[in-house]
């Protein structure tokens, strides 16, 4: 997939905030916080893409499908 450069981001000026990027993997995400957060955005991000990966092994249509999935007992609780 190309990168698609996210202009509208130049625009948000928040003067009192904190503001960083985060992109892993197919995840970008913008965020602007009190403090800078990034390290434990990046931990939260990773944490959460790993349960999701491993849950998609196991489950394929889980990746694919475009209706809702049925309730799993054994998906990662996000």
């Amino acid at each position: 997939m190309e990168y698609v450069e996210r202009s509208y981001r130049n625009k948000i000026k928040i003067s009192d905030l904190k503001t960083f990027n985060v992109s892993i993997k197919e995840t970008d995400l913008w965020v602007s916080a009190a403090d800078n957060l990034k390290k434990e955005t990046e931990d939260l991000v990773h944490d959460i893409r790993y349960k999701l990966e491993n849950y998609i092994r196991t489950h394929h249509d889980f990746l694919t499908t475009l209706e809702s999935y049925p309730d799993d007992p054994y998906a990662p609780g996000i």
